[in-house]
């Protein structure tokens, strides 16, 4: 039987921060193609969703929890502005939300190796579980 309390591997935290820049990077790119979407006339989400990929890219890197959250807020704000932008038809709504939702996921899997003031969390098996099933 396995300990519910196990210390958890080091290497997860080491992939936190790969994804963080990973998202920063492209939090960056976001926001300067969506500028220029911006300034020939379209939406502005796509800067606006630039930005907040770079400041959860940079929440990452030591705040995996608020990095989390934040990710939330993201994805809820993307699933208000689809739903505005699409309606209920399925391929718009894919396009703009596919993306998103799979970076959700992964992140939603990294919760479990988070440490809560040097604490270690329980067993990540249930939280991975429902990320995989997502």
């Amino acid at each position: 039987m396995s300990n519910v309390l196990a210390p958890i591997p080091a290497p997860v935290p080491w992939l936190a921060r790969v994804l963080g820049v990973v998202l920063l990077i492209l939090g960056f790119v976001m926001l300067a193609a969506g500028g220029l979407l911006a300034s020939l006339g379209g939406s502005w989400f796509y800067a606006l969703s630039g930005l907040a990929w770079a400041l959860i890219g940079a929440l990452m890197w030591g705040r995996l929890r608020e990095a989390v959250l934040g990710y939330a807020l993201y994805f809820l704000a993307t699933l208000a502005w689809s739903l505005w932008e699409a309606g209920l038809d399925w391929w718009p709504l894919g396009a703009r939300l596919g993306v998103p939702f799979a970076l959700g996921a992964v992140l939603l899997a990294l919760v479990p190796f988070s440490q809560v003031d040097g604490i270690d969390v329980p067993s990540p098996e249930p939280v991975a579980l429902i990320a995989g099933l997502l």
